[in-house]
Parts: C-alpha cells; sequence; structure tokens
C-alpha cells in the first residue's frame, strides 16, 4: 500500500526545513522527505543536488530515487561524476529507483569499479533498470566477487532480470561458499 502524501501544510514544513544552515539538519529532513514519499517536496530536495556537504548531496539523490522523481533524473545523472564516493554510490541507487532505462549507459562503466559499495550499487541498479545485456557481468559478481556485500546486491539484481537465472547463481553461490 502506498504511503500518503502528506497535507500541504506538512509537505510545506518539511520543504521550508531544507532552508536553514545547519547540513546535519537538512540532511536529516530530506531523508524523512523520501521515507515519508512527500512529493511535493522533489523540487526543493532537488536543490540541495548542488550542496557544500557531500552527505546531503547524497541523501537528496537518494531521497529524489525514493520519490521516483524521474523528472530530476538528468540532474542526478550529473552526480555520477561527483568527487565523492558516497554521492556517486547514492546516485547510482536513485537511477536504478527512477527506472529510467536512459541511466544504463552511464552507470554500467561503474560495474567493474574498485570499491566494493559502488559495484553493488551498479549490479542492482543495473537489475532494477531491466539491463539483460549486463546479466553475465552480474552473475559472474554474484559468483565471483571477493565481497560478501557484492555477491548479495548481485543476486538481487540478478533476481530482477530473471528469477530463474537467480535461483541457479544462488545455488551456485552457495556450493562456492562451503
Amino acid at each position: 500500500m502506498p504511503a500518503p502524501e502528506y497535507t500541504e501544510a506538512a509537505s510545506n514544513t518539511l520543504s521550508n526545513s531544507l532552508a536553514g544552515d545547519n547540513p546535519w539538519r537538512t540532511n536529516w529532513v530530506a531523508g524523512i522527505i523520501g521515507g515519508v514519499r512527500a512529493t511535493s517536496c522533489a523540487k526543493r530536495v532537488a536543490l540541495l543536488l548542488g550542496h557544500d556537504e557531500p552527505q546531503v548531496r547524497a541523501t537528496a539523490a537518494g531521497t529524489l530515487g525514493e520519490l521516483v522523481a524521474r523528472e530530476f533524473r538528468k540532474e542526478v545523472e550529473e552526480l555520477l561524476s561527483d568527487p565523492e564516493l558516497e554521492v556517486v554510490a547514492a546516485a547510482v541507487r536513485a537511477l536504478g529507483l527512477m527506472g529510467s532505462a536512459d541511466s544504463i549507459g552511464l552507470i554500467s562503466p561503474l560495474l567493474t569499479s574498485d570499491n566494493s559499495h559502488l559495484r553493488a550499487g551498479v549490479a542492482w541498479s543495473l537489475g532494477m533498470l531491466g539491463s539483460r545485456d549486463h546479466t553475465n557481468q552480474i552473475a559472474q559478481l554474484a559468483q565471483k566477487d571477493p565481497d560478501p556485500l557484492v555477491r548479495r546486491w548481485a543476486l538481487i539484481g540478478l533476481g530482477f532480470l530473471d528469477p530463474l537465472g537467480q535461483a541457479h547463481t544462488f545455488a551456485l553461490c552457495a556450493r562456492d561458499s562451503d
């Protein structure tokens, strides 16, 4: 059951709370907006994508993903070149949630990142986006990545692409972990 949209007054209060000079409060409020699905705040949250604090940028991207605010996809895609890894990882996950296959070509090169957190997010997002062209690469991560977190998220990504393929890969991973 989808979360109810907050009243205009509640949404305005949340949205206005983003304007403070305390980045931690701003980050906290942006997270709440995503959690309660206050979609009317998306435009105000999108303004935070250019914030000075990386954690605020990352939370803003994540919130826009949770809100499935596709109208801000291009702005979130710009964060893929952010110097902070946590921001890039949040942008990758947000793009997966937004569900636009147009983002596949931008995030797929990150599947071979040296950072396991980023590889995990990309594998999951490519699955969410239905990128069957990357099924073999995601399956390789699910079977052979040294990080168990990457293997787990790659399995989930495979599940979005092919439930039978996920079951097969899960069986291989279970066998290899013994």
